[in-house]
């Protein structure tokens, strides 16, 4: 048995060129929303959890001229490595005053990571202190913008409310998955005025 092919007519046509223009553009519409959707980058404020947000952000930060760099710091550099400063701080206070120490896994990484947390855990930091200012000056910036090395003084109020506590660290800051952390932590002089 043979059917005869019957050819669809004009109007038949445009009507399934228009169903299928419009089915074709709808799906077109919802991969575009897809792939913008996904693109969009995180929002910080709503990404980080409550340790890694909470920071001292009334301590003033003044950056100084040390060596010449192999690179100028970048406006985004400083401000990744001023945010990431301040919360490594308010991560090590929160772990040390509330015991969460899930701060520390975020803004410190490798041996700065393993040392805070066990200074943490055998009690050796009490109180995060009140910090006034924190004064950085970069000795070393790699060719690549990975990594940053700084001596950072910091001036704190004592325990007692009068004194003001001075301490000079000198800290390495590592870019990774686009964000900088705290990798090795040295302290070089503590001095009570």
């Amino acid at each position: 048995m043979n059917v005869a092919f019957k050819p669809l007519a004009g109007v038949r046509k445009s009507w399934l060129l228009v169903a299928v223009i419009i089915v074709g553009g709808a799906f077109l519409g919802l991969g575009a929303r897809a792939v913008v959707a996904t693109g969009q980058g995180a929002d910080f404020g709503t990404v980080l959890n409550e340790p890694s947000r909470t920071a001292d952000d009334a301590a003033e930060i003044v950056w100084s001229d040390g060596e010449p760099l192999l690179r100028e710091l970048e406006t985004q550099t400083i401000e990744g490595i001023e945010f990431a400063w301040t919360r490594a701080l308010a991560a090590v206070g929160n772990a040390a005053e509330g015991g969460d120490t899930s701060g520390l896994d975020v803004w410190f990484s490798g041996p700065a990571q393993d040392q805070v947390s066990g200074l943490i855990a055998t009690g050796a930091v009490v109180d995060r202190g009140s910090w006034l200012a924190h004064d950085v000056t970069p000795s070393f910036y790699s060719i690549d913008g990975q990594i940053l090395v700084a001596n950072i003084e910091r001036t704190a109020v004592g325990s007692d409310g009068r004194s003001l506590v001075t301490d000079n660290v000198r800290a390495v800051f590592v870019l990774r998955d686009g964000n900088w952390r705290v990798e090795h932590l040295t302290l070089l002089e503590a001095i009570l005025r």
